[in-house]
């Protein structure tokens, strides 16, 4: 079976060396740019839900008195011994802070990893979570915090105490953010 070639265009025929070098770097950079957005909003989901599974031991946990205070620093400690070096007490600690100001992100796990999630995190709906204040009401989607800004620019946004603050920049920041 013969197959038909394509009649090329103008353009197409007319693909000079510079040209096939500013094709390539495009395409890298655009890959790129989708490999890094994947990595950080993976990045970010997983630390949420360290966060949660904290949490979750916290409140729940059945030897949780024996741990008390230092539990963030003994489970870095083993977890450093295992896994990676990034798990310090206080990182471990930003990671429950993202949980708890964000608990809507829960969303964003279940539709992008549910099958890595324990069901706590599947049968915990919105009606468990406390309302502050009417701020939560105008705050973009978590989704869209979580595609757009990296677990370092979500840090910045929990560590800024002021609801009414923090609100504004949720809304300002992913505006001009795209951290490719």
């Amino acid at each position: 079976m013969a197959r038909k070639l394509k009649k090329l265009t103008a353009s197409q025929r007319s693909l000079n060396f510079t040209a096939l070098v500013e094709a390539i770097r495009q395409v890298h950079q655009q890959s790129a740019a989708v490999a890094h957005r994947a990595v950080n909003m993976a990045l970010t989901l997983r630390n949420w839900a360290i966060g949660g599974y904290i949490r979750e031991y916290e409140q729940n946990g059945a030897d949780r008195a024996r741990y008390g205070a230092r539990l963030l620093d003994n489970l870095a400690e083993v977890l450093q011994e295992g896994l990676d070096r990034c798990y310090t007490g206080h990182y471990l600690g930003l990671c429950r802070q993202l949980f708890d100001v964000y608990p809507e992100i829960r969303k964003s796990l279940i539709s992008k990893f549910a099958p890595l999630t324990l069901p706590w995190f599947r049968a915990a709906g919105r009606s468990n979570v406390i309302r502050k204040s009417p701020i939560s009401e105008i705050s973009p989607d978590p989704n869209m915090l979580v595609e757009r800004l990296s677990f370092t620019h979500l840090i910045e946004l929990i560590t800024i105490g002021d609801p009414l603050k923090r609100a504004f920049y949720e809304i300002e920041w992913p505006k001009g953010s795209d951290f490719t």
